[in-house]
């Protein structure tokens, strides 16, 4: 990704490449296209605006993007470490507010994590957080090219924030599996590392097989409620039907957690969202 400047209007963008070095790399330049497509067609403020896709060179694909200033949250954390309960809980609100448009739509990120979490500011200076790389996003409804792109035994996404269920191959994931990753998002800002957080891929599997729960995040911060502990594990249930079920949801338990007053406004908010169809 690099920036650059559009000659007409003057205005700063930044160019995403991807970079063709092998004929058989096919499967990336066609996600590369998903990704286009899928945030071209999101409107809201959460979400990395695409502008326009090209190809320089006769090779090289690229995407016109909004140019952001700021980093992304897994450098915040590596910087900073734990966040305060409510600066974490308020960037998590911002990616529901994202994802709700998303899911209406019927596209399930599957990649979600700190690295595609940007943090800029809003013109008032206020944060804002924006969602990247729908890359490897998945229309929930049958999608013979999408079916293409993932092949049996492929994992797609990072094991540490990746559903159950997409690790170990089902034949339906759907936004339900987003649902799984806030969770281990969160668990992260509060307790400074994911919930499964092992070396290896196949060590991260058998964790999720055991049917244990993550280590206690209490155990780590006392000035994390049980309230908003309870609500980060009801995200990271195995059993998709215990799991919170909708971003509206989550964001109105994640508020009422923290003793906000705006808990249900939001959730009628993002239920509004969720019930457009595009």
């Amino acid at each position: 990704v690099v920036a650059a400047t559009q000659l007409t209007l003057r205005e700063r963008v930044a160019l995403k490449f991807l970079l063709v070095r092998d004929e058989s790399a096919d499967d990336f330049a066609a996600r590369f296209k998903r990704e286009a497509q899928v945030s071209a067609k999101l409107r809201s403020e959460h979400v990395a605006r695409v502008i326009d896709v090209g190809t320089w060179g006769g090779r090289a694909m690229f995407m016109v993007m909004e140019f952001l200033a700021g980093t992304d949250l897994r450098k915040v954390l590596r910087a900073q470490g734990p966040m305060p309960v409510e600066t974490a809980v308020g960037y998590i609100i911002q990616v529901c507010e994202g994802m709700a448009e998303a899911h209406a739509q019927g596209v399930v990120h599957r990649d979600l994590k700190p690295s595609n979490l940007f943090l800029t500011k809003r013109p008032d200076g206020s944060d804002l957080v924006k969602i990247l790389d729908f890359g490897i996003s998945k229309w929930s409804q049958t999608d013979d090219e999408v079916g293409e792109l993932t092949r049996t035994g492929v994992v797609l996404g990072s094991p540490k924030y990746v559903a159950p269920e997409q690790v170990f191959g089902a034949q339906v994931v759907d936004s339900r599996a987003d649902i799984w990753s806030l969770g281990a998002i969160l668990y992260e800002l509060l307790a400074g590392r994911p919930p499964f957080d092992f070396p290896t891929f196949a060590r991260v599997c058998a964790e999720l097989a055991s049917g244990k729960p993550p280590p206690s995040i209490l155990e780590r911060r006392p000035d994390v409620s049980p309230e908003v502990e309870a609500v980060v594990l009801r995200c990271l249930e195995r059993d998709v039907s215990q799991r919170i079920q909708n971003v509206a949801d989550l964001a109105g338990d994640l508020l009422a957690a923290i003793g906000s007053p705006l808990a249900s406004a939001m959730r009628a908010r993002l239920y509004a969202i969720l019930d457009t169809k595009s």
